[in-house]
């Protein structure tokens, strides 16, 4: 499994939950690891009102620190249907089990 808190965002895996502490302050949520010698030391994300991520603060092992400001959402994206078309390549089976 990679570590790292960013799989958070999109992951409902208790497994990768329960690697990191969360600390909850307001609208801003900090999360470290409980492994230790961590690549990312800590990543805190703060939520808007209606609970979008609006900040994000990386620290990093060697000192790095990141930060990230989101605005101007777009929640009703259009995306034409021709946007992805996917071709496999020859010689290659695509093993679809929808």
């Amino acid at each position: 499994v990679i570590n790292t808190p960013f799989l958070l965002i999109s992951s409902t895996d208790d497994k990768i939950w329960n690697i990191y502490l969360i600390d909850q302050d307001g609208s801003a949520f900090t999360i470290t690891s409980k492994k230790k010698d961590q690549r990312i030391e800590s990543l805190r994300m703060v939520f808007d009102s209606q609970n979008r991520i609006s900040r994000m603060e990386v620290n990093e092992a060697q000192g790095q620190r990141s930060e990230f400001t989101l605005s101007s959402f777009n929640t009703k994206p259009v995306i034409k249907s021709d946007t992805f078309n996917f071709k496999a390549p020859e010689g290659v089976t695509v093993d679809d089990q929808r």
